[in-house]
């Protein structure tokens, strides 16, 4: 049995961003007016359904990190493993940019979810509430994890690695093609 501490290594803050739809506008102005602060994590909630396990996008020095975790949690179906595969349009992206190590849970949604995304047809009565309670579990124990995790802040990477992992997955020309790119060629 785990002993859970009311202090952490690191705070945590949760920050909902408004306008990720019309250009992520909220978390590109969290991220700026933040910038001076230090960061040691993103984790992104982003579509996620059942938990089925973890993404490092791109920051493979967590993965045993994340491996550790998916096996101490044995009452969740974590079949999914971790994996390491950034994407690019989604809230965690500023943050990257910025070279901070972003996470975000892989899942399994429902047709409906899928089905409506982004349509009117897109309610509450679309929500899987068991989906959604096993998110938030698996999110908040993952969250306290490295909330005291003393060596999270040493996967913060410099604007050349970050342009490096964007090409290593072909990030690039579609951040180039949004007029995102913000490296050097």
């Amino acid at each position: 049995m785990k002993t859970f501490s009311s202090e952490n290594y690191f705070s945590i803050d949760f920050v909902w961003f408004n306008g990720e739809e019309l250009g992520l506008w909220g978390s590109k102005k969290y991220a700026e007016m933040h910038s001076l602060e230090p960061i040691a994590a993103m984790i992104n909630m982003d579509m996620t359904g059942s938990p089925r396990g973890f993404n490092c996008m791109g920051f493979d020095e967590f993965k045993p990190f994340f491996e550790n975790l998916k096996n101490s949690l044995n009452g969740f179906d974590l079949s999914s493993g971790v994996v390491s595969v950034p994407y690019t349009n989604s809230d965690h992206i500023p943050f990257m940019f910025k070279g901070i190590p972003t996470f975000s849970l892989t899942g399994h949604l429902d047709e409906d979810a899928v089905k409506y995304y982004h349509t009117s047809g897109d309610d509450f009565d679309k929500v899987n509430k068991k989906q959604l309670s096993e998110a938030a579990a698996v999110v908040s124990i993952m969250l306290h994890e490295l909330a005291n995790y003393t060596k999270l802040t040493e996967g913060h990477k410099n604007s050349q690695q970050m342009a490096e992992l964007f090409r290593k997955f072909h990030l690039d020309e579609r951040l180039k093609r949004q007029k995102e790119w913000i490296y050097e060629n």
